[in-house]
């Protein structure tokens, strides 16, 4: 699997942007997941499409 560095990137400045607001929740969890498993280079079936479709959701953010 192909790294997509920018998601990756995406996904970190995400779950820290949670973090720091003190918003622990699914959103967080996830974005922290995908970007162990995609920045391993260890991402299951649809995890990019996941990873994009969260990101999309907080595009001031990503």
């Amino acid at each position: 699997m192909t790294i997509d560095v920018d998601v990756v990137r995406g996904l970190k400045r995400l779950h820290l942007h949670l973090e720091a607001a003190g918003q622990k929740s699914d959103d967080w969890s996830l974005a922290r997941t995908l970007e162990d498993r995609l920045g391993a280079g260890q991402g299951a079936a649809g995890d990019l499409d996941k990873a994009r479709a969260l990101l999309a959701k907080y595009p001031k953010i990503s």
